[in-house]
């Protein structure tokens, strides 16, 4: 079972739904993602969890199986 996806798709989906992403600090993989009200510092590194995928889902309305096919986002948005 997979419990969750590499940060580069997490990337491409965020981009995909038009959230700014911006690399802060690149030792330590922290990006500032911005859409409308929604800002947030964050490290996105190695693989990410479902339960901020959930959260991005939650904030940001992004469907969750795009962040394990990111190209359907990149396609749909």
């Amino acid at each position: 079972m997979i419990d969750g996806v590499p940060a580069e798709s997490v990337i491409r989906v965020l981009k995909a739904y038009k959230v700014a992403v911006t690399l802060a600090d690149p030792k330590t993989s922290k990006y500032t993602l911005e859409k409308d009200e929604f800002f947030e510092d964050v490290v996105l590194t190695g693989t990410i969890g479902k339960r901020y995928l959930q959260y991005l889902k939650r904030k940001l309305n992004i469907q969750v199986s795009h962040f394990w096919h990111p190209e359907e986002a990149e396609k749909t948005k």
